[in-house]
């Protein structure tokens, strides 16, 4: 049975909901192919890889995660 991360694919195929996938393109902990075959099961995802950044994409590229954060709540009708 295939997986990401453990989960079996079969699992993702069932989220229906809109899912932001972030990803750091250095990142040397979650290969960036993980991100991309979650991203391909998640029938309704979006995926953002940052170029030359690492795992904690979050406090390597603070402005442009929430910035991709708050343009992906406004187009699902997130709440901030």
């Amino acid at each position: 049975m295939a997986t990401v991360r453990g989960v079996p694919l079969e699992q993702l195929d069932a989220i229906t909901v809109p899912t932001l996938i972030m990803h750091g393109r250095e990142d040397r902990i979650i290969p960036l192919e993980v991100a991309v075959r979650a991203h391909r099961h998640l029938t309704n995802s979006q995926l953002h890889v940052f170029g030359q950044c690492g795992h904690w994409v979050q406090l390597e590229r603070e402005d442009e995660f929430v910035a991709q954060l708050e343009m992906f709540l406004d187009a699902t009708g997130g709440s901030r």
